[in-house]
């Protein structure tokens, strides 16, 4: 693709009319790791697939202190975990992890 087609995708990357951002911004990141944890809560995904999500753009996060980078790392791990007793085929109890997740992303700067 030439790019100025790469730019144009760039430029249309959400239709979410909320979300006026670019791509990278905080707000944007965030929205991506709320997407990814609903998509859990619905098993529409596995736990692996939302612990990459959650640790990908919770490392592309800007102006995050440091308490808060170790708590995404933590979560991020139990997310991991959850996916490894998954594979095993237990059913893991994500809901505390979520809820953790969720107050984390209170937390993280817009």
């Amino acid at each position: 693709a030439r790019f100025s087609d790469r730019v144009k995708m760039i430029d249309n990357w959400h239709s979410d009319p909320e979300i006026q951002e670019s791509p990278l911004s905080n707000a944007s990141l965030v929205h991506k790791i709320e997407q990814s944890l609903l998509s859990l809560c619905r098993r529409e995904i596995l736990p692996s697939s939302a612990a990459s999500s959650f640790l990908l753009n919770g490392r592309a996060l800007e102006a995050l202190p440091y308490h808060l980078v170790k708590e995404m790392e933590d979560i991020g791990m139990d997310l991991e975990i959850a996916a490894w007793h998954d594979k095993e085929e237990f059913s893991p109890n994500i809901g505390p992890v979520i809820s953790r997740a969720e107050e984390w992303l209170a937390k993280v700067p817009r």
